[in-house]
């Protein structure tokens, strides 16, 4: 975390205020902008004011004052990202995307009174959107159920299209005028401008339309990129350092200015094992952090070119962009957590997934999560009892779990830590089998009551199925009883009836005679099962399956 105090505009305004943030995003490339949000979730951006009159939280003595955004108090907003000029991009903790598009400034680049943020998730498909990038003007979504989608706001009409690569995506990032997704099993796609090779795909072509695969990363599984103005680093899951692009400024790191259009692994022998990098698509810098929360950087620095990476003297990357940075723009927003009654939840939530206090990977089809034992100990007793009985796993400092998909494993370690999901509905019914593996009480209570609330006529016979093969026998009842109500909506009639097995047919058949209701016909119809996964017959959903 950083300190909000580095970036000098926070500085000019009351400390009571800053006190109340809980985002903070300074962004605006040729005039300093800020946006805030508090705990309470109330909106603000920083004006200089010329009159006191227009001064607020009573400050007469100070010229630059926060100003309410009205429009987007209440959005319980989860991070911003920005266009190059005045476009600005707002997801909320809840999966929608607002845009606020240059139209909404008033003359002094400042957000107008007045001014409505427009939700556009129909642009795709209604999904749940889990992050968002931007570049100069062109901008990616990444979904809870890992689709990309990719919006190119001036050059193709405001087009959305979603990106295929036939995979699972986990990561995304914008570089000035190309883009840069992670998949599931840690490859690299790319495509838009190439003219300094920052799509890695061995040519300096002048751009690609459709994602292409980073074929020298081959073999290297990567676990994050970061997108320059025309140069990319990505980490990989060992901590190395990969990087490709324009090298005009030293930002490869390569003790060269050559630009690359192959990735190169860089040298990084006077660096522990790196958890961390950063640049942005504003920027011609580079960042990395190790192990024990040193920051490095090279590129362009307060007017120089550092060719090598040089250790500076601050432990967050969010500071050495504060300090280091030109323009003077957060790379993302700046999040803190409440010092209130909710800190400890608060702070739980915070260090899921963080490589810089985590003791344990745990690895998922190749990609890492960062954990700690003690959490995972005191949340689980699978895991209680696999580090206090497992000599050699409580030594290990990475572990594999393959039974699962990533995604899937990664929403169940993030329940753990916060008690809430993270994932799309039709992964519910997995979920719920991963947690009835792990043992899970509370986690397989909240899937079975989600489930039990999207019974339709479709899926009810299916669920049943499902149900006795697993023994939910809480699923179970809510299916028959959803299935006894519905007899003349037609339920025996379709399709998945037939597919019953024989004991969940026996089941089936008893539970409805001593309800009183007598089978008088079994329509005979094709073998079917309703699209949604969570209505696939019962041996497709063993774990060794999932």
């Amino acid at each position: 975390m950083g300190d909000i105090k580095k970036w000098p505009i926070f500085n000019l305004v009351p400390p009571k205020f800053l006190s109340s943030i809980r985002v903070a995003f300074v962004y605006g490339v040729d005039v300093c902008n800020t946006l805030i949000v508090t705990y309470t979730n109330q909106v603000y951006q920083i004006q200089y004011n010329t009159h006191q009159k227009h001064l607020e939280i009573n400050d007469y003595h100070n010229a630059f004052s926060p100003k309410i955004i009205q429009s987007l108090c209440e959005l319980d907003i989860k991070t911003f990202a920005f266009f190059e000029g005045l476009n600005i991009l707002i997801l909320t903790n809840g999966g929608m995307v607002y845009s606020m598009p240059k139209g909404f400034f008033n003359e002094n680049q400042f957000i107008a009174e007045g001014s409505k943020p427009n939700i556009i998730n129909e642009s795709f498909d209604n999904e749940i959107v889990e992050d968002i990038a931007c570049g100069k003007h062109q901008f990616l979504v990444l979904t809870s159920s890992g689709k990309v989608y990719y919006s190119d706001s001036i050059y193709n009409g405001d087009s959305r299209a979603r990106i295929n690569v036939n995979k699972r995506i986990t990561f995304i990032s914008c570089g000035h005028f190309f883009n840069v997704i992670v998949t599931e099993d840690g490859k690299v796609y790319s495509w838009g401008n190439n003219d300094h090779g920052q799509l890695g795909i061995s040519n300096f072509s002048k751009t690609k339309e459709e994602p292409s695969k980073v074929k020298g990363l081959d073999g290297v599984i990567i676990s994050k990129v970061a997108c320059g103005y025309t140069h990319v680093l990505a980490l990989s899951n060992e901590g190395d350092v990969y990087v490709w692009g324009a090298n005009t400024y030293g930002q490869l790191g390569l003790c060269t200015n050559g630009s690359m259009h192959t990735p190169k692994k860089l040298d990084t022998q006077n660096i522990k094992e790196v958890v961390d990098i950063a640049t942005s698509c504003h920027h011609h810098i580079s960042f990395a952090m190790d192990t024990n929360n040193r920051v490095f950087m090279w590129g362009q620095c307060l007017g120089r070119n550092l060719i090598v990476p040089t250790l500076t003297s601050v432990s967050s990357i969010h500071d050495a962009f504060a300090f280091y940075a030109s323009p003077k723009v957060m790379h993302k927003p700046l999040i803190f957590y409440n010092n209130n009654k909710n800190s400890t939840l608060d702070s739980l939530k915070c260090l899921f997934n963080d490589p810089t206090t985590s003791d344990l990977i745990i690895q998922v089809h190749g990609n890492p999560i960062h954990v700690h034992k003690s959490i995972l100990m005191i949340r689980c007793q699978y895991f209680r009892t696999r580090f206090q009985e497992d000599c050699v796993t409580k030594d290990q400092s990475v572990i594999e779990e393959n039974m699962f998909p990533h995604n899937l494993f990664k929403a169940f370690l993030q329940y753990l830590y916060t008690d809430k999901i993270d994932l799309s509905p039709e992964d519910t019914f997995e979920l719920l089998i991963l947690a009835h593996h792990y043992s899970v009480n509370q986690l397989k209570i909240y899937c079975v009551q989600y489930i039990c609330n999207r019974i339709t006529v479709k899926n009810a016979i299916v669920l049943y199925n499902m149900a006795i093969a697993y023994n939910f026998k809480k699923l179970e009842d809510s299916c028959f009883k959803f299935i006894l109500r519905n007899m003349t909506a037609s339920v025996l009639q379709t399709p998945s009836f037939d597919e019953l097995d024989g004991s969940g047919f026996k089941n089936c058949v008893i539970q409805a005679a001593e309800a009183g209701f007598y089978f008088r016909e079994r329509k005979k119809t094709e073998t079917h099962f309703p699209s949604c996964k969570c209505a696939r017959p019962a041996d497709s959903l063993h774990p060794n399956h999932v």
